[in-house]
């Protein structure tokens, strides 16, 4: 348990300045759903765009005049900051020892590898699901402003959990990175750049009808928070692939960490 409340006490300042900057990036863009709220003529500016660009955004089909419209905009853009907190996240939690020189005090502790790791990442899967509260939290707050329709409620818990789901693909992506790569800036770019490919992926796959293929490895095309509205049930084929892939990452991690050279300074 000391382990665990080190682990989470150490990433507290990077918690608080992400949850800040959601928080004020949350009120800015909600702030516009008044100007679409009182003028709805404001969506006859969608209509005249081609269908294939509304389709790349998710604003297919979406009534901007109702919160829950609105909030599944919005969410498509906090999925894609939370994507790289996840995935640095992982990649920092694993691999910060060797950076911070503390390695060679961590693993001569009577305690196994599995062990430590196994801890590190609990700690950080609780660190991002807090995350995903914080900014549901703040999304409740916000929209409670502007009287919300009845569904909004559970639509909003439907919403959360899809992005918990998606959110544990990038974190376990990144804890794989932080274990395989030696070096901890290496890890944090590769899977920044990765978040950001795959996000552009989804984008480009509503654009060109002939990258539709790629669909599969496409893990934010798995999260459609419009189609959330209507449909009471989350997609089962975006929990089993995120849980899938986020198990697979772990194992693979443990079972190679073991033969990580962790740059032990004498």
């Amino acid at each position: 348990m000391k382990q665990l409340r080190f682990e989470l006490k150490s990433h507290r300042k990077s918690f608080f300045f992400w949850s800040l900057s959601l928080f004020v990036f949350i009120i800015i863009i909600m702030m516009e759903f008044s100007a679409y709220r009182s003028n709805p003529e404001l969506l006859e500016i969608l209509e005249v765009l081609p269908q294939e660009l509304l389709a790349a955004f998710n604003l297919l089909d979406v009534n901007l005049t109702t919160v829950s419209g609105f909030t599944s905009i919005t969410l498509d853009y906090i999925q894609l900051a939370l994507a790289i907190y996840a995935s640095l996240l992982g990649a920092i939690i694993v691999s910060k020892e060797a950076r911070w020189r503390t390695s060679d005090f961590l693993y001569v502790m009577p305690q196994s590898r599995f062990r430590i790791n196994t801890i590190k990442f609990i700690a950080g899967l609780l660190l991002m699901s807090f995350m995903v509260i914080v900014v549901g939290t703040f999304f409740a707050l916000i929209a409670s402003q502007y009287t919300p329709e009845a569904a909004y409620w559970s639509y909003l818990l439907r919403a959360h959990l899809m992005l918990w789901f998606i959110l544990c693909f990038f974190y376990g992506f990144g804890y794989f990175l932080g274990s395989v790569v030696k070096s901890s800036k290496l890890a944090s770019t590769i899977a920044s750049v990765t978040v950001f490919g795959l996000y552009l992926l989804s984008v480009f796959m509503n654009l060109v009808d002939s990258l539709s293929w790629l669909k599969p490895i496409s893990i934010f095309s798995l999260s459609q928070y419009s189609k959330l509205i209507l449909d009471s049930k989350i997609n089962p084929q975006a929990i089993v692939t995120c849980i899938a892939c986020m198990i697979l990452f772990y194992v693979v991690s443990i079972l190679h960490f073991p033969k990580k050279d962790l740059g032990i300074h004498r």
